[in-house]
């Protein structure tokens, strides 16, 4: 939100395509966040049985646990860009936009 990439007229799924341009997330945890399945037209509508309800539970616990990788790698990678930009006399978002993927 403080990059000002959120926003509540978007689904989740184009938050992530905007998150995962913005190298914030990998692509697996992409996936785990396409795999809950909260852009459905019927989320939140549907009853769950008690198995369907602890995967989504734990689905979403293991998003949660990447999404928290994700940002301390995030975090990471931006302190060695700020690191190495001067010495090849490139600005760190040049570099971020020069990582594969």
């Amino acid at each position: 939100m403080k990059k000002g990439l959120a926003g509540t007229d978007k689904g989740l799924n184009a938050l992530v395509e905007i998150v995962k341009g913005h190298k914030l997330i990998s692509s697996r945890t992409e996936g785990l966040i396409k795999a809950l399945g909260r852009d459905v037209e019927l989320h939140g509508l549907k009853q769950l049985d008690s198995d369907r309800a602890r995967f989504c539970a734990e689905l979403a616990l293991m998003t949660l646990l990447e999404l928290i990788r994700d940002y301390r790698r995030h975090k990471l990678l931006h302190q060695a860009l700020q690191q190495i930009a001067p010495q090849v006399g490139i600005n760190v978002r040049e570099l971020l936009k020069a990582i594969p993927g």
